[in-house]
This record gives structure tokens, C-alpha cells and sequence, in this order.
């Protein structure tokens, strides 16, 4: 009553009464806002660890179709949790014992989510909306950058690689898909883009050269983002907006010498739809933090299915380790082989990309002196490539046209020597199968074989010798018509 009445026993005035009664409705609408406001903060801002919340986000793939892992995921995405479909939005915390997955503590400023044996994949329903069109892999703190430079000087690449979720996201980017060729085959390009330095000038390349067209499918190696040496550029993108295509990129380094910190790694592009990715880690056979380049990660391979014309095609963009012998390249080289297995069971697949093929050990200076000396050696040696690089022995058995597909004996990769001169190599390889194979070229990314290119264009005011230490692998590939029951 003493909110009504004085001490005198007096009713207080109706101005003082309806201060009150305003003041607590004040309060009510307060905090029922701040209730509902900070409900759609928790749901869509990550807290702690300065992880990725970005544009698409992986899901386990240990061999265990209905136990997904679900991290912050952007609207108009949706997977599976058991059965059970995960909304859009929905971040870890809320799934994460759904899955049954291990979960790590947010002590790391790069943690953000649990994973399993290395693989992950970014998985879209087919009634989905398609994949969200914005940003690309978020980069590192400086903060998570320094820890983990610290951490490899006690702990293996593996173990601190599994604290950075970056390195197991399959990042795909729509924006920029042009129109769906009409043709149902396949025109893939590999080609190693030596870090997209020169990035203007290879763009005008791939529209301007010729040689390349029609292609459909690039099978890309070595692509920076945010890295000081090529500009601070997301290379990937502006590749992918200047040519029409879509895109996934799967992260192989951290570039800890660059001044920005960058990223480094694969990518597939593709004028086809792109329905499901993954990245998966190959067995470490270098390294590369105790390397002058002084990196964080390792080599990698990043898986796409594409929608050709209806038919599910696999594509695999794949980097071995140049810096080991055949027999280190021919074990990464097998978990290639056994994920595909596992991912692309019965369709068409082509396999591409820098296999680092040498003939000997990258590590071996006393024979790559020798070579230098002895480049017939080198040349003999490419002619029967097989005998020195099993891996490609395992290809054959496993029906993979590699021969036919990569151009002949035509070498891809000028090493520079620090006389000068360049030892003559074939690294670059297409591994189709499940497709016919109507030719295969290699094309020169040499300035001096570039005389098509426009008066105005960038690279004919290019004055550097070559766009690229590889050249390009092209082929043409014709799907092979599926056998009917009555066949």
C-alpha cells in the first residue's frame, strides 16, 4: 500500500501512480527485448576461438553416412544428424551431442569444431538452396598463427593442423557460375598456377589462349589468398568471377614466411554444379615447417561430384609432395585412390593435378646435380615414368587413363637451376576413367608462345618469361554411355 498512500495515510497523486505504472512497463519491454535480442545474437555469432562461421562448413565423412557434424550453419543449409535434419543456423554446441563426436575445449584461438580422421566434406541436400553466396574461408588471427608456429616446435604438423578447422573445410563459391555447358563431356584443364602471382595475366590466358577451349573443369594447384607475395588477393575468386565458374577451395599451407600470413592451396573449377566437396589430408611425407618456406599444413587433395548433364561425375584436384621419393608419393597417391573408392562408387572420376612425378627424391641434391649434368638421363627416365613413380603403375591397375590423357611425353614443369637454365620435367597428369578419350595436348605458358594474345590485354604487356614454371594439361573426354539392364 505504500506505493499508493503516504506515511499520513493520504493517496499519493495520480501523476506519481502513473509514473510508476510507466516505469514498470518501461521495464518489461526492456527486457523482453533484451531477452529476444540476445537469443538471435547466440544463434548466429560464434563466441570465443575466432573460428570460421563463413560460407560453407564440413561435415564428418569417417565412413558414417548419418553422423554429421554441423558448425554455425549459414541459412538455406541443411544435413542430416541421424536422420535427423539440422536447421539452418544451428551451431555446435547444440549438436555436437547429437553426433556423438569428440568435442575440444575453445582454449585454442583456432578450435572450433570436432573432427575425425582428417576428411571432412560440405554436404548439400538436393532441395537445398544453393550454397551461400559470400565470403570466403575466414583467415587466421595473428594470435593462432604465433601458437601454432609455437606448438611445431614440440608437436607434429598432425596434431597441431587439427586444431585449425580451416585445413578440413571444403569451401565452395556459386556466385559466379556462368552458364551450364550444353555438350555432355567433360573438357578438363590442370594446371599449376604457381601461386597466382601473375594473376591478371593468367586470367587473360585462360580466356584468350586458343589452344585451351573449350574447357569446362580446371584442376587448379597452388592458389594464394591473402598472401603478401601475390597481392593479398583471394586468387581463387577472381579467377573464378573473371571466368564464370564456380568453385572449391581446400587450404594446404599456412604461408608463415609471407608477411600477411596467408593461405595456399588446391582448387577445382567448374562450369558444371557442384553437388557435394571435401578435402581430405594425404599421409605427411615432409615436413615443411623446418623447410626455408616455413609453413603450417601439408599436401592435400580436394574432392568435387558435378552434375553433368544429369550424370554424377567425381573430379579430384591433387598435389603430391615434390620434396620425397616415389615411394612416399605412391602412399599419398593410395589414399587418393582409396577415398575415391569410398566417395565415388560407380560413376565417371578424373583425377588431376601437380603429382610432383620428378623420377627421383626431391630432397636429393647430389642427383639433381647429376641431372643437370646428365639431361638425357632426365629425358629417359620421363619415357618410362612408371618404373620410377609406382603410384602411376597403381593408376593403371585401377583403370585410369593416364597415358592417353596427359599430352604424351610432353614435360610440364621447367625446375629452374640456381646457374641458370631449367631442368625439363612431366609432373602434371589427368587420370580419367569411366570416360573416352578423344585427345589430350600440353599447352605453353610461356610469354614468348602467347602471340594470340589481344594488343590491349595484360599479358601482351607481360615481360616476364613464362606465366607460370608448369605448364597447362588439357583433354577432351566423352562420357561412356551407361550399359541398360538388356545389355
Amino acid at each position: 500500500m505504500a506505493l499508493f498512500v503516504t506515511k499520513e495515510g493520504k493517496r499519493k497523486s495520480p501523476m506519481a501512480v502513473t509514473c510508476f505504472f510507466v516505469d514498470l512497463l518501461f521495464c518489461l519491454v526492456f527486457g523482453g527485448m533484451y531477452a529476444l535480442l540476445t537469443g538471435v545474437l547466440h544463434d548466429n555469432l560464434p563466441l570465443g576461438g575466432g573460428g570460421h562461421c563463413g560460407l560453407l562448413h564440413p561435415v564428418s565423412a569417417a565412413g558414417q553416412a548419418n553422423r554429421a557434424l554441423q558448425l554455425c550453419e549459414p541459412a538455406g543449409y541443411h544435413d542430416h544428424v541421424r536422420g535427423r535434419s539440422v536447421p539452418a543456423g544451428a551451431c555446435c554446441s547444440e549438436y555436437d551431442a547429437v553426433c556423438d563426436l569428440p568435442v575440444y575445449p575453445d582454449a585454442n584461438p583456432c578450435r572450433q569444431r570436432s573432427i575425425v580422421d582428417g576428411i571432412f566434406q560440405a554436404v548439400q541436400k538436393p532441395d537445398a538452396a544453393p550454397p551461400v553466396k559470400g565470403s570466403s574461408m575466414e583467415k587466421l588471427t595473428k594470435e593462432c598463427v604465433l601458437q601454432s608456429a609455437a606448438r611445431l616446435e614440440q608437436e607434429s604438423q598432425d596434431a597441431v593442423m587439427r586444431d585449425i578447422p580451416q585445413f578440413f573445410e571444403a569451401e565452395i563459391v556459386t556466385r559466379f557460375a556462368g552458364a551450364v555447358p550444353q555438350k555432355k563431356e567433360l573438357n578438363p584443364l590442370v594446371f599449376n598456377m604457381e601461386r597466382g602471382i601473375c594473376l591478371a595475366e593468367t586470367v587473360d590466358f585462360l580466356r584468350e589462349c586458343p589452344a585451351l577451349r573449350p574447357y569446362d573443369l580446371i584442376l587448379a594447384n597452388e592458389l594464394d589468398s591473402g598472401c603478401a607475395r601475390s597481392g593479398e588477393r583471394d586468387t581463387a575468386a577472381e579467377i573464378a568471377r573473371a571466368l564464370g565458374m564456380q568453385y572449391v577451395f581446400g587450404l594446404e599451407f599456412v604461408e608463415l614466411k609471407d608477411a600477411a600470413h596467408g593461405f595456399h592451396g588446391n582448387a577445382i573449377f567448374s562450369r558444371w554444379p557442384i553437388l557435394w566437396a571435401e578435402v581430405r589430408r594425404l599421409p605427411e611425407q615432409y615436413n615443411w615447417y623446418y623447410d626455408r618456406q616455413k609453413r603450417i599444413g601439408g599436401r592435400n587433395a580436394v574432392f568435387a561430384k558435378l552434375d553433368v548433364q544429369g550424370q554424377e561425375v567425381g573430379a579430384v584436384s591433387i598435389h603430391l609432395e615434390n620434396r620425397t621419393s616415389g615411394a612416399g608419393r605412391l602412399q599419398q597417391m593410395k589414399a587418393v585412390l582409396q577415398e575415391v573408392e569410398r566417395v565415388f562408387p560407380g560413376i565417371p572420376v578424373v583425377l588431376g593435378g601437380d603429382l610432383n612425378t620428378n623420377t627421383f627424391d626431391g630432397r636429393d641434391k647430389a642427383v639433381i646435380r647429376h641431372l643437370c649434368d646428365e639431361p638425357e638421363e632426365l629425358a629417359a627416365a620421363i619415357e618410362m615414368i612408371d618404373l620410377y613413380e609406382p603410384l602411376l603403375q597403381d593408376c593403371t591397375a585401377a583403370g585410369y587413363a593416364w597415358r592417353e590423357a596427359s599430352g604424351g611425353a610432353d614435360c610440364t614443369r621447367r625446375k629452374p637451376l640456381p646457374e641458370g637454365g631449367c631442368l625439363h620435367m612431366k609432373l602434371d597428369w589427368l587420370l580419367p576413367r569411366g570416360f573416352t578419350v578423344h585427345c589430350s595436348s600440353v599447352i605453353s605458358t610461356l610469354t614468348a608462345d602467347c602471340g594470340f594474345a589481344a594488343p590491349d590485354s595484360t599479358l601482351a604487356r607481360y615481360a616476364q618469361p613464362e606465366l607460370s614454371d608448369h605448364n597447362v594439361v588439357r583433354a577432351s573426354l566423352a562420357l561412356r554411355r551407361r550399359r541398360s539392364k538388356r545389355d
